[in-house]
């Protein structure tokens, strides 16, 4: 862990994706907190696996959400170039900003839990922007809700930046 931070009873913890990669009960619990096996997030983890392989690091973060000591939300923040980023094919860049992807167990869901997440990525992104995709309507909205606008040059819904 590289640092933890607390807001109301919830802890976060910022991981390296290095230590997630070599430490199995932390891979477990991204694998877990997914909306299923095929998710954009699981299909991420995957390529982080592959770059990992065939580099010393990844350039990747992660910071899980805890309430009592149960792993309850995570949010993924990468550079490393991704093949599908968007349900349509379009690839992610690193020259676009930090790729983040958020999931937030279903119960824990509208207690300001993802909103500290997505925080805690913009202090930890530097000096680049945020890009997500959302997965359905209730996504976009809460993204819409956090300043993410639609990404000028790509033209498409699903594709948000940071304003």
């Amino acid at each position: 862990m590289i640092k933890q931070y607390s807001f109301n009873k919830i802890d976060y913890k910022l991981f390296h994706f290095d230590q997630i990669l070599n430490d199995p009960k932390l891979m477990n619990i991204v694998r877990t907190l997914t909306l299923h096996k095929e998710s954009g997030l699981n299909y991420e983890i995957d390529h982080l696996i592959t770059v990992a392989r065939n580099s010393k690091s990844v350039k990747a973060k992660a910071i899980i959400a805890y309430e009592d000591e149960e792993a309850i939300a995570w949010i993924l923040m990468t550079r490393e170039e991704s093949k599908r980023f968007t349900p349509l094919g379009i690839c992610y860049s690193s020259k676009d900003g930090v790729m983040v992807q958020l999931y937030v167990e279903s119960s824990f869901r509208r207690k300001g839990i993802g909103k500290n997440l997505v925080k805690l990525a913009r202090r930890h992104a530097g000096p680049y922007k945020l890009c997500v995709c959302p997965w359905d309507y209730k996504s976009q909205k809460f993204f819409i809700s956090k300043s993410f606008k639609t990404l000028q040059n790509k033209n498409i819904w699903s594709e948000y930046y940071v304003c």
